[in-house]
């Protein structure tokens, strides 16, 4: 409504006739507009109250009633209204983000025994050190 309201005031400042026409009605919306605050704990009846003010105040800048079915048929022909689907591929179907992984740390250390029974390069040069040792003594 506030929108609205905003457009209808630059056609105002456009159109002379317009202005003419509904300019004292604008000045009394743009009144109760302003003392009239929106929130979010805003109940029905607050909506209704300012309904019923601006029915009494702005008597040549709404339609009369029995205007109002033959304008909401010629409205309705200009506007349908289509069931929306979401666009694109639902996450649940998305394959996983794809990532690099840390990988090993020990620098290649860690052996598969079952895979490969070969011991170590550090067992190996143990096992060397053992022998010259023994050789020695």
């Amino acid at each position: 409504m506030y929108d609205n309201f905003l457009h209808i005031q630059d056609l105002a400042e456009k159109d002379e006739n317009f202005k003419r026409k509904f300019g004292e009605d604008l000045e009394s919306l743009a009144k109760i507009l302003k003392s009239f605050r929106l929130q979010k704990s805003t109940t029905g009846l607050e909506v209704k109250k300012l309904g019923a003010q601006m029915k009494k105040e702005l008597n040549h800048f709404i339609l009369p009633e029995r205007n109002i079915k033959q304008v909401a048929t010629r409205i309705g022909e200009m506007f349908t209204f289509k069931p929306s689907f979401p666009s694109g591929v639902p996450n649940s179907q998305l394959k996983p983000k794809a990532y690099i992984g840390k990988g090993y740390t020990d620098q290649g250390t860690a052996r598969n025994a079952a895979k490969d029974n070969s011991p170590s390069w550090q067992e190996v040069a143990i096992a060397r050190l053992l022998e010259r040792k023994n050789e020695e003594d």
